[in-house]
């Protein structure tokens, strides 16, 4: 029984490594890449609670799993920081430029117009810019 669970150890890694090549190849998705292991990591569970336990076999292939699965999550957190870096600059712009124009006297609606930030933000900001001009 044990060479079979070596067999499948060796089919687990080759299968995880034709997985990576496909993501770092970009032929598959990050959330394909993350359906794929979570698939490959419940047919080790399913062989190992139909045909029982080697040892160590179960920590094995999680190790294994873990190594490639692991990089692209903080791959995916960096994906995600940075669009979300992104979206906050533009959305700070778009302030920035409203209280330039509350400053030079525009009316909201052109605000609203060029900035595309909605009426209650454009009075939110109108009433900073005033209580800082009294300060």
């Amino acid at each position: 029984m044990i060479e079979v669970y070596n067999e499948l150890k060796i089919v687990i890694e080759d299968t995880l490594k034709a997985i990576d090549l496909s993501y770092n190849s970009n032929k598959v998705t990050l959330e394909d890449y993350d359906e794929m292991t979570s698939a490959i990591e419940n047919i080790n569970s399913y062989f190992l609670s139909m045909y029982g336990k080697y040892t160590d076999f179960d920590e094995e292939v999680k190790e294994m799993v873990k190594s490639f699965y692991d990089p692209k999550v903080e791959e995916r957190g960096m994906q995600r920081g940075i669009k979300e870096g992104i979206k906050k600059g533009k959305e700070e712009g778009k302030i920035e430029t409203a209280a330039e124009m509350i400053k030079d006297g525009e009316t909201i609606e052109k605000i609203k117009k060029y900035t595309k930030l909605d009426e209650n933000k454009i009075l939110e900001l109108i009433k900073q810019i005033g209580s800082e001009k009294v300060q």
